[in-house]
C-alpha cells in the first residue's frame, strides 16, 4: 500500500499537518460481511428496550443500578450484549435507536452548507440523494462525549475539505447518545455503550454507498475521542476493508488495555491517530473527566503521532491545586486570547485541541500550530522519530 502519510509532512515540515487523502492501496476485496455477524449474537428481542415508543419519556426508565438485560436487539442493527469484550461500560448496555436520535448529514460541494439526511434503515436512502455523487471518495467524522456535530468543529473540518477535495462528508450526530445527565454516574459509560449502536448505523450507510459505486479504499473515518474507537468499530463490520481512520486523541477511560474494542490498526488498511492529552493510565475516570487527562497513549493505529509528547498542549492552564494537583495540564480553558488556541469545548483543552489541529492542516496554506517536540511510532517505518 502506498501511503502519503501525515508524519512525512511532520518530519520535513516541523509543523503539524494531520490531514491527506492520498491514501491508495490495491482493490481489496469487495465482499462487505455483514452487520448481523461479527459484533452481533442472536438473542430474544427485548420490547422493553427496542419497541419502547420514542415518545415515551427519556425520564421514565431511569436506571439506578446495572441494566437487568444482558443483551438487547434493535432490528437489522443486530443485538448488543454487555458480556466480554463488551465489558468496559460498567454494565451498561446500548440505548435504543429511537431514543438517541442520531442524525447522518451527507454534505457535497453541490450542498455545503445544507444537509442532506440519510437513513440507516432505508436500503434506498443513499440512492435517492439529490446533487449527490454516490461513487464519490467520503469522509466520514463522528464527534466524541458530550458533543454533536451540527455545529463547531465537525462543520470546520467539513468545510475545509470540501474547499480542497471534490468528495462526499458525512458527518454523525449522535448527540442524543453521546452523555445525557439523566444518566447520572453512568453518563460516560453509557456514551461507551452507545457508540456500538452509532457504529452499526454508519455501517449500514457506508453498505448503502458501497452499492452505489463507492469503493472501500475510498472510505476515510475521522473521529474524536470517544468518535475514534466508533470509527474502530466501523472498521471493524468491515474486516478492516475501509481505506483510512484518523483518530483524534482516541479516548482513554473504558478502553486501556482492551485491543478487541479500541481503536487499532487491524480496523482499516490505514489507521493513524494524533494524541495530545494523555496521562497515567492507572487514574480513574473520575479524575480523567474533572481533570484532564481523556486522551489515551496507547498506540493505536500504524501510525502514532504525540503532540508535544501527548501530554498536555501549550496554552493550557496549569492546574496549581486541589485533586488535579499530579496533572501537568487540566480541564481548563485555554491562556491568552488567540481564537485559534482555544478548545471549542471550554474545557478539557488539550483535549479538543486535537480537532483544531486537524482542522487547520487540511488547509494547503496553513501551517501555523507550531510543536516543540513530537513523537511518531510507525509499524510501517521507524520507531521515536
Amino acid at each position: 500500500m502506498e501511503i502519503n502519510t501525515l508524519f512525512q509532512m511532520l518530519l520535513l515540515l516541523r509543523c503539524f499537518k494531520g490531514y491527506t487523502s492520498q491514501v491508495s492501496a490495491a482493490n481489496a476485496d469487495p465482499d462487505v460481511c455483514s452487520l448481523d455477524g461479527g459484533n452481533t449474537s442472536t438473542c430474544t428481542q427485548d420490547t422493553s428496550e427496542s419497541q419502547r415508543p420514542a415518545s415515551q419519556p427519556r425520564q421514565m426508565r431511569r436506571r439506578w443500578g446495572k441494566p437487568k438485560t444482558k443483551t438487547v436487539c434493535y432490528g437489522v442493527l443486530g443485538c448488543f450484549s454487555n458480556e466480554a469484550p463488551y465489558n468496559n461500560a460498567n454494565g451498561m448496555v446500548p440505548d435504543p435507536p429511537a431514543e438517541m436520535g442520531v442524525t447522518h448529514m451527507v454534505y457535497s460541494r453541490n450542498n455545503k452548507v445544507t444537509e442532506v439526511k440519510v437513513s440507516y434503515d432505508d436500503v434506498d436512502s443513499v440512492k435517492n440523494l439529490a446533487n449527490i455523487n454516490p461513487s464519490l471518495p467520503l469522509k466520514i467524522v463522528i464527534h466524541g462525549f458530550k458533543s454533536e456535530a451540527k455545529q463547531g468543529w465537525t462543520q470546520d473540518i467539513k468545510n475545509a475539505i470540501l474547499e480542497i477535495e471534490d468528495v462526499n462528508v458525512y458527518l454523525v450526530d449522535w448527540s442524543g447518545g453521546s452523555g445525557s445527565w439523566w444518566d447520572h454516574k453512568n453518563m460516560y459509560n453509557q456514551a461507551i455503550a452507545n457508540t456500538r449502536v452509532v457504529a452499526a448505523q454508519v455501517a449500514k450507510v457506508v453498505q448503502q454507498f458501497h452499492a452505489e459505486g463507492l469503493s472501500l479504499d475510498d472510505v476515510h473515518l475521522i473521529g474524536h475521542s470517544l468518535g475514534a474507537h466508533t470509527c474502530g468499530e466501523v472498521g471493524k463490520f468491515f474486516n478492516g476493508k475501509v481505506g483510512r481512520i484518523t483518530g483524534l486523541d482516541p479516548a482513554s477511560p473504558g478502553y486501556e488495555d482492551l485491543d478487541f474494542v479500541k481503536l487499532d490498526a487491524t480496523d482499516a488498511q490505514f489507521v493513524d491517530a494524533i494524541h495530545t492529552d494523555g496521562r497515567d493510565n492507572q487514574k480513574s475516570t473520575t479524575d480523567k473527566l474533572m481533570c484532564g487527562g481523556l486522551g489515551t497513549m496507547d498506540v493505536s493505529g500504524h501510525v502514532d503521532v504525540y503532540v508535544n509528547g501527548g501530554e498536555g498542549q501549550p496554552g493550557c492552564k496549569k492546574l496549581t491545586a486541589g485533586m488535579c494537583d499530579y496533572l501537568p495540564y487540566g480541564a481548563q480553558t485555554v491562556e491568552g486570547t488567540k481564537r485559534r488556541m482555544r478548545s471549542n469545548d471550554g474545557i478539557y483543552c488539550s483535549h479538543g485541541r486535537v480537532h483544531s489541529m486537524f482542522a487547520e492542516s487540511i488547509k494547503p496554506s496553513s501551517c501555523t500550530f507550531k510543536i516543540k517536540s513530537v513523537t511518531v511510532t510507525s509499524s510501517f517505518r521507524m520507531e521515536n522519530v
